[in-house]
């Protein structure tokens, strides 16, 4: 097929863009990829009989959504059943209660325990972060912390990735921050759900870059339920609430763990890899990173996707040395 346009993977430790995939035109035949990389400024081709693409739920959603038009039998599902993990985040401002005030959490690890809210459908764990995140947080607290030129310029950013320009919207760095407090004064609450995950990836019309639909509405009693139980904890410590789902400038649900857009079933018509990740239609082709998971998991989902990926790896070797 003709070279498609040119998303981003990894490709060991450096940036590789791949300019497009030929499948193979028979059973001996391999996979061929043609990429190039910016960073070395070269570009060629591989070759190889297995093609695994492990960029992660973006970027193997994003490929495979540009080499559509050379894989005519990739299922329709492909960009399908988006789930951000029902992620969200909450705050405990200046606690005052005796066994929290003055709690430092800015040391030890990122969680270290956690509360199954198993009725409401989410867990919240305690949130270490780094001292300075603490200028983030009252970013996120300060809708209008971009003031003047400042969010002008976010505006026109924010459109331009709108129109499909660019998948990336960049945040203007210069704010003017009100009330700055350490993040020590602060309890941190990382929560985590099961959304509805029905969110779509798609390349935008004009310049084919990817896109999210995604609605917070469709999920309006998990997010509730979680707003109330930030109160609660917050009202236990003493402190003032602030739930940040979608606060802050940028005013965006945002997500560390997205899942979905080559979801795993048990035919093409409800998705696009199989329980071991082979593509539907292709053989020698296998998708193993967290875009096969296909419904939130309402916890931290590394392991799940690690041992997804184990499973996938442990079926491929069985079958070639089979």
């Amino acid at each position: 097929m003709s070279p498609a346009p040119r998303p981003t993977a990894r490709r060991s430790t450096r940036s590789t863009r791949r300019r497009g995939s030929r499948p193979p035109s028979g059973r001996a035949a391999n996979w061929r990829v043609w990429f190039r990389d910016p960073q070395y400024r070269v570009k060629g081709e591989v070759e190889a009989p297995i093609l695994v693409l492990a960029a992660g739920t973006l970027g193997s959603t994003r490929l495979l959504l540009k080499s559509r038009r050379g894989l005519g039998r990739l299922s329709a599902a492909l960009g399908a059943r988006f789930s951000g993990n029902g992620d969200a985040l909450g705050l405990a401002v200046d606690p005052g209660a005796s066994d929290v005030a003055g709690a430092r959490t800015d040391y030890g690890p990122s969680m270290t325990s956690r509360v199954v809210y198993g009725d409401r459908g989410f867990m919240v764990a305690d949130g270490g972060l780094p001292a300075s995140f603490g200028g983030v947080l009252e970013i996120v607290r300060g809708v209008n912390a971009l003031t003047g030129w400042g969010r002008v310029v976010l505006h026109v950013k924010n459109a331009v990735a709108r129109l499909g320009l660019t998948d990336r919207t960049v945040t203007h760095r210069n704010v003017r921050l009100k009330g700055h407090a350490p993040i020590g004064d602060t309890l941190v609450f990382l929560m985590i759900g099961r959304d509805t995950a029905n969110g779509r990836f798609r390349l935008t019309p004009l310049f084919r870059t990817l896109d999210i639909r995604w609605s917070k509405s469709d999920s309006a009693q998990l997010f509730h339920g979680m707003r109330q139980a930030a109160g609660e904890l917050a009202q236990a410590a003493e402190a003032g609430s602030f739930f940040a789902l979608d606060a802050g400038p940028l005013g965006k649900f945002i997500t560390v763990h997205p899942l979905g857009g080559c979801p795993m079933s048990d035919d093409a018509d409800t998705g696009v890899v199989d329980d071991a990740g082979k593509v539907h239609g292709y053989d020698g082709l296998y998708v193993l990173d967290g875009s096969i998971v296909p419904t939130a998991l309402g916890v931290n989902p590394s392991k799940t996707i690690a041992a997804l990926a184990e499973r996938g790896v442990e079926r491929l070797l069985a079958q070639r040395s089979g």
